[in-house]
């Protein structure tokens, strides 16, 4: 009997220090792993005005996912994520948006001089794309210094996505949040290669360049069943949604130069005032020789009013 209680005693103290030693917590005590504060890129998507899809959190099978719009951010298109563009309900889904500062709703954007000295004899998107002082005007409307007060939206179609990447020399990207965390020390991204015949995804180890394009559009707003092949893999690099910062593709000021000389030119014809636009909206065309340009087909004013310029 002695022993049984002297057992039972042992036992009972040894619970005792297991509960203290690995289970209690006392309440003073902060915790050992505090979360990171969060970290805000100042980057601009591109918009989708079109009816959201559904939002799958955490698709059964990445094949049918069919994920809508995320971050907006404000500078031409959005908050804070890169600027980029909007999808306006057309048929073909998809578009680019510059998010327009409800503070400053009739504003000129600096920068309108340059584009009016463009040569008018040779309108060729090529000749617009190297325009000098167009591309200056359209760097700075890009990186936030340009302040305006209308909205732009770039429609075109899920499957486009990687012929208007190469031909415009974007950068298609998927960005994890771990990638833009200042106190990460081996931060990565990953990207697919528009440069080979066969575009492939790779992994990138370093920051994303996300300073240098601060518009984009948001690839999570197409049907991803759409899209091509090799972007639903990109995709895939980081199944969870809620990891995921940046799944789009990186406008450069070569492209937003062309969409800007194009909404001016019809903007002049209409005999109508800047400050008057509350949006453009402007597709991508392609030429038989595999080139794209931008129509614009609508222009939406302030007072209510719109134009539809014929094709």
């Amino acid at each position: 009997m002695k022993t049984f209680l002297r057992h039972s005693i042992l036992i009972s103290i040894s619970a005792l220090l297991s509960w203290w030693l690995f289970l209690f917590q006392s309440h003073d005590a902060s915790p050992r792993n505090p979360d990171p504060e969060p970290f805000v890129m100042a980057l601009t998507p591109v918009l989708d005005n079109a009816p959201p899809s559904p939002v799958l959190e955490e698709p059964p099978a990445p094949e049918h996912e069919h994920e809508a719009a995320h971050e907006q951010d404000s500078a031409a298109t959005g908050p804070p994520p890169p600027e980029a563009g909007t999808s306006s309900g057309s048929e073909d889904g998809e578009i680019a948006h510059e998010a327009a500062d409800p503070t400053e709703h009739a504003e000129e954007m600096d920068g309108m001089e340059e584009i009016e000295e463009l040569e008018e004899s040779d309108s060729s998107a090529a000749a617009v794309m190297a325009d000098q002082g167009l591309l200056a005007a359209a760097e700075k409307e890009i990186s936030g210094e340009s302040r305006k007060g209308f909205s732009s939206v770039f429609l075109a179609s899920a499957e486009e996505q990687l012929k208007i990447g190469k031909f415009f020399g974007e950068l298609i990207v998927l960005v994890p949040k771990a990638a833009i965390n200042p106190d990460n020390p081996n931060p990565y991204y990953f990207r697919v290669s528009l440069d080979q015949e066969s575009p492939q995804v790779e992994h990138v180890q370093g920051s994303p360049p996300l300073q240098q394009f601060r518009q984009y559009r948001d690839l999570f707003n197409y049907p991803y069943d759409q899209l091509p092949d090799v972007l639903r893999e990109l995709r895939r690099s980081v199944l969870a949604r809620n990891e995921v910062y940046l799944f789009g593709a990186l406008i450069p000021p070569q492209e937003w130069a062309l969409a800007m000389d194009r909404r001016r030119r019809v903007l002049d014809e209409s005999g109508r005032d800047l400050s008057e636009v509350e949006q453009f909206v402007l597709r991508y065309v392609r030429s038989s020789d595999g080139s794209y340009d931008f129509h614009v087909e609508a222009i939406h004013f302030s007072d209510g009013t719109k134009i539809n310029p014929a094709p």
